[in-house]
C-alpha cells in the first residue's frame, strides 16, 4: 500500500512540474490594461487582462449590482405575472384548531 502512495505522489509531482503558464488563445471578451495595483504590490505584473465590458462601461458599483439583482428576481412581479401559490394547501377551519385537533386525535 505504501508503494502505491509513493507512486501516486511521484506522478502528481511530475504532473505539477510539467505544468506551465500558457497564454489563453481566445481572448475575445478581454483586453489588456496597465495594472492599477502595481504600486501596491511590487511583484505584480505590469499588465492584466480584464473583461472588455468593464472597460467600456466601467465596473458596476454596489448599488447598480443590487438594482440589477432585484430586477432579475422581481422582474416577473406586476400585473401580467401569475399569482404566487398560496402556502396554505387547504382552507382553514372555522372552528378553534384545538377542537379540530381533539376530534382528529384518536382517528
Amino acid at each position: 500500500m505504501t508503494g502505491y502512495r509513493v507512486a501516486v505522489l511521484f506522478l502528481l509531482l511530475i504532473a505539477a512540474g510539467c505544468a506551465e503558464n500558457r497564454a489563453v488563445a481566445d481572448r475575445g471578451g478581454y483586453v489588456e490594461i496597465n495594472n492599477p495595483t502595481l504600486t501596491l504590490y511590487p511583484g505584480a505584473p505590469e499588465k492584466i487582462w480584464v473583461p472588455r465590458e468593464s472597460v467600456d462601461h466601467g465596473v458596476p458599483l454596489g448599488g447598480q449590482l443590487l438594482k440589477k439583482g432585484y430586477d432579475a428576481v422581481a422582474g416577473g412581479v406586476g400585473e401580467d405575472a401569475e399569482p404566487a401559490p398560496s402556502p396554505v394547501s387547504r382552507p382553514l377551519p372555522d372552528r378553534d384548531p384545538r377542537e379540530v385537533y381533539r376530534e382528529n386525535q384518536f382517528r
